[in-house]
């Protein structure tokens, strides 16, 4: 029992390599399919065919792959860079939304990659500055959440 809840005996024990790997590929997995929808919704308007297929499968196929690469590169070699990651994926997620809304936007987008990377950069700097603000309100209360070894270090710690 730690902080007066019942913590799993498999949550005590360290990450393995085989379960870190495994969790890293979870990860690159989900922010992968995630991409493959919003490329697919970014050319859901897209008229004509590429080798027989609609422009919305082999877009979405695009996306996952591509991103799924560098998600799984980077959870695996720069896993401090992960949560930006998750950010720009719910940004291009939202304005995939949009695009598949309206087709002006759709439109726009597609055809300018400048404008499109420059809204989902944009947009995940934005998100992640919304949750450090939201975090630094509620600071105060997770510090009482901390871990036993935080909260003692910092008793101890001289003013």
């Amino acid at each position: 029992m730690e902080n007066g809840r019942t913590v799993p005996e498999y949550a005590r024990q360290p990450l393995s390599a085989a379960r870190l790997r495994d969790r890293d590929w979870a990860r690159a997995t989900a922010v992968a399919l995630v991409s493959g929808l919003s490329g697919a919704l970014f050319y859901a308007h897209t008229a004509g065919h590429i080798a027989g297929q609609p422009p919305w499968l082999v877009a979405g196929l695009v996306y996952a792959v591509l991103i799924g690469l560098t998600a799984a590169v980077i959870f695996r070699f720069v896993p401090r860079f992960g949560p930006f990651l998750y950010h720009t994926t719910a940004t291009r997620i939202a304005l995939a939304s949009v695009a598949a809304l309206v087709p002006d936007v759709a439109h726009r987008m597609t055809t300018s990659p400048f404008l499109n990377a420059t809204l989902i950069v944009g947009g995940a700097f934005l998100l992640q500055a919304l949750l450090r603000a939201r975090r630094a309100d509620t600071l105060v209360g997770a510090l009482a959440y901390a871990p036993a070894p935080y909260r003692t270090a910092q008793a101890h710690a001289r003013p």
